[in-house]
């Protein structure tokens, strides 16, 4: 009887596990989204004003969308760089196909030379290659400074309202423009030519 009943029970499981239907389900395990930015943190009192200029996004599936928003949630871009004019700090959000995020932080401190300008009431223009400035009271001096740091002119003796200066001798490119005033204070802002 113990025998009938172990065959019947053998049976049985056999038939149990011959009706069983197994179905592959594909699984795929991206790597982890990550986002380094060595420079997380700028001054715009040295001329910067771009955020995320060496950023690198690794992981992910490799289909990646940025959102910039800055303390109060305020959308300012969705490309992978932001310029910036005042200081504070700053998100970026990256996400991937697969609506993995992270985010990251940027700190920017300073003021921008274009909200120091305002404050003394200056205005810079560039023109093609003729760059004007216009002021309530002049400058000590103004310096044009290359990319390389080295100085191209340097302007003393302005003009009681405004000037303009023809910058066509020089490249094409970046140059810091230091404007010092009577009071000891100075604003440096970028300018492209």
């Amino acid at each position: 009887m113990k025998r009938l009943l172990l065959t019947v029970l053998t049976l049985v499981w056999i038939a149990v596990l011959q009706a069983q239907t197994v179905i592959n389900i594909p699984f795929q395990q991206y790597p982890r989204l990550k986002v380094v930015a060595p420079t997380v943190s700028i001054n715009l009192d040295n001329g910067a004003d771009l955020l995320g200029s060496d950023l690198v996004v690794e992981g992910g599936d490799g289909q990646y969308a940025y959102l910039w928003t800055d303390t109060n949630g305020n959308e300012l871009g969705q490309e992978r760089t932001l310029r910036v004019q005042r200081a504070g700090d700053y998100y970026l959000r990256v996400s991937d196909g697969q609506q993995c995020q992270v985010t990251a932080k940027f700190t920017v401190t300073g003021t921008s030379g274009i909200e120091a300008l305002a404050q003394r009431g200056l205005t810079v223009t560039m023109n093609g290659s003729l760059l004007t400035m216009t002021y309530p009271s002049a400058p000590l001096q103004v310096r044009i400074v290359n990319a390389a740091g080295q100085l191209e002119r340097k302007l003393t003796r302005l003009p009681a309202d405004s000037f303009t200066e023809d910058l066509s001798a020089l490249p094409t490119g970046f140059y810091m423009v230091c404007i010092a005033f009577p009071d000891g204070q100075a604003i440096v802002m970028k300018l492209e030519k």
